[in-house]
């Protein structure tokens, strides 16, 4: 009798360790660790948390944002996930105006993160009179050299740009249909890197400004061979004499390219 007591008290045993599994009234509840519980709490007030962060910034984008607070809009962006990036970027206008903006290293490798994600070519890009430096535009440069399409418009005037500089501009220059370097105290030698890289263009560039580069006489010569690699020359305030503008119809006219058509309103010759 007692081993038949003792069998049917182990099987009642056995029976209630199988069903603990399976159990669920509060006990079980209550007995859950309290950090688990916290790390819930915790995932969901950082999924509110995100989701108010990417209403603000669709918000802001909805307004005509420039400079500073563009600045300060991409940068948020730039902190969200590479699916929340994605996303964003496909609601951001294709026009940057960052004119007047110092921009430091950081601030470019914001922008040149963003740059190969937007979903089409974008139609501007201001940086003229920003302090660009050689690092700044270095690393702008790699983020337009991955850009999925090509860039309209591109003015990076007003930064004084030394022959380093312009070495790395002219790398890109197949991702860029209109360029402004107006006042960016361009060297002859610097030019002739420019022009040298301009040459090899297979899809001349549609407009090129060089305005307010003195470079004189010396640049001209060096410019005449691009003529047939630009649908738009600017060259206003460049110290160009007589003899400079003579060149000039010389080589359009020998490459049967008409004065009028190509330097309209541009420069007198």
């Amino acid at each position: 009798m007692e081993n038949a007591g003792s069998s049917r008290m182990h099987d009642c045993q056995t029976h209630d360790v199988s069903l603990k599994p399976w159990m669920s009234d509060s006990s079980e509840v209550n007995d859950q660790p309290k950090n688990v519980l916290n790390r819930q709490i915790s995932e969901e007030e950082n999924a509110d948390k995100r989701t108010q962060f990417r209403n603000h910034i669709i918000k802001r984008m909805k307004t005509n944002i420039t400079r500073h607070q563009l600045i300060d809009l991409l940068t948020d962006i730039q902190e969200c996930s590479d699916d929340e990036k994605d996303s964003l970027v496909k609601l951001l206008p294709l026009k940057f105006y960052f004119r007047d903006t110092p921009f430091t290293s950081s601030t470019a490798h914001t922008l040149a993160q963003i740059l190969p994600r937007l979903h089409g070519p974008v139609e501007e890009l201001d940086l003229s009179r920003c302090k660009l430096n050689l690092d700044s535009l270095k690393i702008i440069c790699e983020g337009t050299s991955k850009l999925k399409y090509k860039m309209e418009f591109l003015d990076v005037g007003g930064n004084e740009l030394g022959d380093e500089e312009v070495k790395i501009i002219s790398v890109v220059l197949n991702k860029v249909g209109e360029l402004r370097l107006w006042d960016c105290g361009i060297s002859a030698t610097g030019l002739e890197v420019l022009c040298g890289e301009i040459k090899k263009l297979e899809t001349p560039m549609e407009s090129l400004d060089l305005s307010y580069n003195k470079f004189g006489d010396e640049g001209v010569k060096i410019i005449s061979v691009i003529l047939n690699k630009v649908g738009m020359l600017r060259l206003i305030g460049c110290e160009i004499s007589e003899d400079g503008k003579q060149i000039l119809r010389e080589e359009l006219k020998r490459l049967g390219l008409p004065v009028s058509s190509f330097v309209r309103f541009l420069v007198k010759l």
